[in-house]
């Protein structure tokens, strides 16, 4: 076309418009035509996602309550397991290990049943230890691993199972009161101690009696029973037990 000039020559912005749509706003002065007043606040990026630290995912750990002796695994995201069914027992030594296992961190969510009272030691433990910990009704796993038969058949640990639960449905967190929180950080460091003592009173006995009375673990195994204590109580050294007759 004659006359036609190239974009590219341009030396001023056009006008008549404000507006992004191309309408000119009434007693407005006339402006470039991609007004950023007309566009408003657009945040960028994909929206409706919230923002995870890179490199880290969430991770759901189930935890198999029993009396004495405890099974715990942990899953990904996915549902895929990152950490293999553990053994831990009812005692510091025990809990110990479960941390070691646990790696506890903020991606960390870890779901127990409610069995009996068994569950309450170590649930006041992970939550002393600022671990999210939910506890679950029975039921709920039950039912979930049901639905999925074939689940259910492959995985023949139930920490598994539950730390699949808690993966899917991703119950909410069982909380407690800030003041019932601070009375069971301190009764959690009350039991550590008293276990402690108890596993150092028992190395100081395993010492004294290996000194003193060094056949005695030949004959009885077990120097924490009530059987070994009794006896103890009679016959403390090697010496006693010749005199009196009842160590040949």
């Amino acid at each position: 076309m004659q006359g036609a000039k190239s974009p590219g020559l341009r030396t001023a912005p056009s006008t008549g418009s404000l507006c992004p749509n191309g309408i000119q706003r009434a007693g407005e002065s006339p402006a470039p035509r991609m007004d950023k007043r007309g566009l408003g606040s657009r945040p960028r990026g994909l929206r409706g996602r919230s923002r995870l630290t890179p490199g880290r995912t969430m991770r759901y750990a189930g935890i198999d309550i029993a009396a004495e002796t405890h099974v715990v695994a942990v899953v990904d995201a996915e549902g895929e397991v990152v950490q293999k069914a553990g053994k831990f027992t009812e005692d510091a030594e025990g809990y110990a290990r479960l941390l070691e296992l646990l790696k506890p961190s903020d991606d960390l969510h870890v779901g127990m049943e409610a069995t009996g009272h068994y569950w309450q030691n170590v649930f006041a433990y992970l939550v002393a230890h600022d671990v999210k910990v939910t506890v679950i009704n029975p039921l709920r796993t039950r039912r979930h691993a049901e639905e999925d038969l074939k689940r259910a058949k492959t995985d023949s640990i139930d920490a598994v199972g539950i730390g699949r639960f808690m993966q899917e449905k991703k119950p909410a967190a069982t909380t407690l009161p800030d003041e019932a929180n601070l009375q069971l950080r301190e009764l959690v460091r009350l039991r550590d101690r008293v276990l402690q003592d108890m596993v150092d009173k028992m190395n100081q006995l395993h010492r004294v009696i290996d000194l003193g009375f060094p056949e005695f673990t030949k004959l009885v195994k077990d120097v924490s029973s009530a059987l070994a204590t009794s006896l103890l109580s009679q016959y403390p050294t090697a010496q006693c037990s010749q005199r009196r007759g009842w160590a040949r």
